[in-house]
C-alpha cells in the first residue's frame, strides 16, 4: 500500500495543549487563512463580539500550523515510541501489524498524550512490548493465542498501574478484565472482517469513507465519540486509510461542541456541524482542524 505524507494530529515531545498538540515553528503568510474565516463568519452570522472571532481565527490558523509542523517532529521521535513503532510495521508492509499498534495507541491516547505526565506518551509501547525493550504482544501473537495476553494481563496486574492515558482517554481503566474487555472487542471486529487491515478497506462505492468506518468502530468497547474520531484521524495521518472527515463530528463531542455552541449559539447539532464543516470547505482547510479550534478556543 502506497503512503504519503499527510498534516497529522499528534503530540510530541514538544506538545503542552490540553488537545495534544504543541507550540507550532511553522511558517505561513500571515492572513492566508484568517481572511475567509472572518468573511464566513461573517456571513454566517456568529454570535460572538470582534475580540472572540478574532481570537477564534487565531486558534483556527495556529491549529493549521501545528498539522503542517508535526510530520516534521515525528522523524524525532523515539525508536520505542509507538507511532515509530506503527510507521515502522507500516513501512516493512506488514498493515495488520500496524493497525493493531494503531489501535493499542488509540485505546492508551497517544493522540492526544502530554509530555509532562509520566508515562502518557510511553504507556502504548509500554502495553506492546510487554513492558520490555521491543514488541511482545504483536498481532500475529494474538491472534493465534490470544488467551496467552489474557492471562498475562492478570499476571501483570501492578505492572498495569503504571500505564498511563491521554487527555482524551483519561477516563479508562489500568485494571486487567476492563483493559482486556477493550483489547477483545478489537480482537472480535477483526475477525468478523477478516484481519485489522480488512476492518478498515471499503468497498469504493460508500458517499462518506470516514463515516463508514466510523460506524464500523462502534462495537470497539469504550471508543466513543472521541475515541473513535481520534482513532480513524491517526490512521489518516499516518496514511494507514484514506478518508477524510467531512465534518467535525460534534454529536457526542464536549469541547469541540461547546466551543461551537458558544460561536454560533444554541442551535441543533445538525446545524453546528454543517457550520463548522461549511468554515472548513470555505477556507480550505481539514475539517480536524476546525474541531481542534473549537476545542482550543472554547476553554
Amino acid at each position: 500500500m502506497a503512503t504519503r505524507k499527510r498534516n497529522p494530529r499528534f503530540c510530541t515531545d514538544n506538545a503542552a495543549s490540553g488537545c495534544g498538540l504543541g507550540a507550532s515553528t511553522g511558517k505561513r503568510k500571515k492572513g492566508t487563512v484568517s481572511r475567509k474565516v472572518h468573511r464566513v463568519l461573517d456571513d454566517q452570522g456568529v454570535i460572538v463580539d470582534q475580540d472572540e472571532q478574532d481570537r477564534f481565527v487565531e486558534f483556527l490558523e495556529r491549529s493549521v500550523r501545528q498539522r503542517e509542523v508535526v510530520l516534521q517532529l515525528w522523524a524525532r521521535l523515539h525508536d520505542n515510541d509507538i507511532i515509530t513503532l506503527i510507521v515502522a510495521a507500516r513501512d516493512a508492509g506488514d498493515l495488520d501489524e500496524a493497525i493493531w499498534r494503531g489501535f493499542l495507541a488509540a485505546h492508551l491516547g497517544r493522540p492526544s498524550a502530554r509530555p509532562k505526565t509520566e508515562n502518557q506518551v510511553e504507556s502504548a509501547s509500554m502495553l506492546l512490548c510487554g513492558f520490555g525493550t521491543t514488541p511482545k504482544w504483536t498481532w500475529n501473537k494474538v491472534q493465534k493465542n490470544w488467551k496467552s495476553l489474557r492471562d498475562w494481563l492478570y499476571d501483570h496486574d501492578d505492572d498495569l498501574q503504571s500505564l498511563s492515558f491521554g487527555n482524551h482517554r483519561k477516563y479508562e481503566s489500568q485494571q486487567p478484565d476492563l483493559l482486556w474487555e477493550v483489547i477483545e472487542s478489537f480482537i472480535d471486529l477483526a475477525d468478523e472482517y477478516g484481519g485489522p487491515m480488512a476492518t478498515f478497506a471499503l468497498e469504493g462505492n460508500e458517499d462518506d469513507p470516514f463515516h463508514t468506518l466510523y460506524r464500523r468502530l462502534s462495537k470497539l468497547h469504550r471508543f466513543g465519540r472521541t475515541g473513535r474520531f481520534d482513532f480513524l484521524v491517526m490512521l489518516l495521518d499516518l496514511g494507514l486509510i484514506t478518508a477524510e472527515p467531512k465534518s467535525c463530528y460534534l454529536r457526542g463531542a464536549t469541547g469541540p461542541k461547546q466551543g461551537a455552541v458558544r460561536l454560533w449559539g444554541r442551535r441543533g447539532i445538525r446545524e453546528l456541524d454543517r457550520l463548522a464543516a461549511e468554515i472548513a470547505e470555505k477556507c480550505g482547510v481539514s475539517p480536524v482542524v476546525v474541531e481542534d479550534a473549537l476545542c482550543n478556543w472554547q476553554k
